[in-house]
């Protein structure tokens, strides 16, 4: 049964954290409140992770590996630029309907802990995201298949993705909408995002 346990207490431990630090931030997470989602005594806990800010470097180092991953698929696909900039807001979309709060948690943070959060996100790893997926899009203006600036491009790609979940709150006061209608809403969001893609960069 310890075997067993501890197999899989680690897991239990990082998907406690990520909700947590995703509803209350960093300052706001107790180990405690970890701990009893977990399901596991507080020692246990620091068997594993020593504090809560190693806890949290882990957590969110392994959710943007995954987007590291995704993001080099894209990139080294052989679709259009056009596919693939359809590809990641698909993707996108589909990731922040099932975890709507990270691209506000994603702005918060960074805003109380910006240094933490810059070590995170400029490791080496998402270096190769930014510079990859960057190097795309220049290739793609040079050969003439988009135009325009490649970083506003690569910001409007971010925008169009990333803003209607880091505005997740504001939008459901705006237009009164619970939590089940907003998803419908993005879901429908995701569709014309796409179509907003075809109608800006296509040729």
């Amino acid at each position: 049964m310890e075997a067993i346990v501890n197999s899989d207490t680690e897991t239990l431990i990082k998907s406690a954290a990520k909700q947590a630090f995703l509803k209350n931030g960093l300052a706001g997470t107790r180990l405690q409140e970890i701990a009893d989602t977990a399901g596991i005594c507080r020692t246990a806990l620091h068997y594993y992770f020593r504090n809560k800010e190693k806890l949290f470097g882990v957590v969110f180092t392994e959710a943007f590996a995954e987007i590291h991953q995704r993001v080099n698929g894209f990139a080294h696909s052989d679709a259009p630029v056009v596919e693939m900039i359809k590809m990641f807001a698909s993707d996108f979309y589909d990731v922040a309907i099932k975890d709507p709060g990270i691209d506000l948690f994603i702005i918060n943070e960074f805003n109380q802990n910006p240094d933490r959060m810059r070590k995170i996100l400029c490791g080496d790893s998402m270096q190769g995201v930014r510079r990859g997926f960057l190097h795309y899009i220049e290739r793609a203006v040079e050969k003439g298949e988009i135009s325009g600036d490649p970083f506003q491009i690569m910001i409007t790609i971010v925008s169009l993705c990333a803003h209607p979940f880091a505005a997740k709150s504001m939008i459901q006061n705006m237009f009164d909408i619970n939590d089940g209608k907003y998803e419908k809403l993005m879901r429908q969001r995701k569709a014309y995002v796409l179509d907003v893609i075809d109608k800006i960069f296509k040729k």
